[in-house]
């Protein structure tokens, strides 16, 4: 994760680097979920696929987190901009039971994100399972990594990030 200002504002570094931090848990969880609900679609509908086999092998702790980098990044700050309130330090002050706090909260709103974005976007989960299984210089992992970029820029729920960002990540 890049420890950075994605909006006016973006300035609460502790929880920055809290998401720094579990970087790495929350890639394995996106990962997961994306690939349990890629393989159950292939099932249920009894399609065989090239990311079938992949993925089937791929451990989603041990991928090139690269792939990934930008859909977290954007994510995440989403997830401070949403809940920038609920994100300052509770009395008495930060602290063990504060990161978790804040470590919980994140990982409940990611797999809500995750949840609407599969619901209000076509591929999300398949674009995802591509990255990972066609990493980098692979042009299918390059595509999918340009489409999850696209499809979060174009969410209305990410119109606050700011303009800079959006040209730097994803052209």
């Amino acid at each position: 994760m890049i420890v950075g200002e994605y909006f006016p504002g973006d300035d609460n570094n502790h929880v920055q680097w809290i998401q720094h931090d579990c970087y790495g848990e929350a890639l394995a969880m996106i990962g997961k979920w994306c690939r349990n609900r890629y393989l159950s679609s292939v099932r249920d509908l009894d399609i065989p696929t090239l990311i079938r086999n992949k993925a089937l092998s791929l451990p989603m702790n041990g991928f090139d987190h690269r792939t990934l980098q930008l859909f977290h990044d954007f994510l995440a700050a989403s997830f401070r901009f949403y809940n920038a309130e609920d994100l300052q330090p509770k009395l008495p002050f930060p602290g063990e039971d504060e990161e978790k706090r804040i470590k919980s909260m994140w990982f409940s709103y990611l797999e809500i994100e995750l949840e609407r974005f599969s619901t209000e976007h076509k591929g999300i989960v398949k674009n995802v399972m591509e990255a990972v299984c066609y990493s980098n210089p692979n042009p299918i992992g390059i595509r999918a990594e340009d489409k999850l970029a696209h499809i979060v820029i174009n969410d209305g729920r990410y119109d606050f990030l700011s303009a800079e960002k959006k040209k730097l990540w994803a052209p």
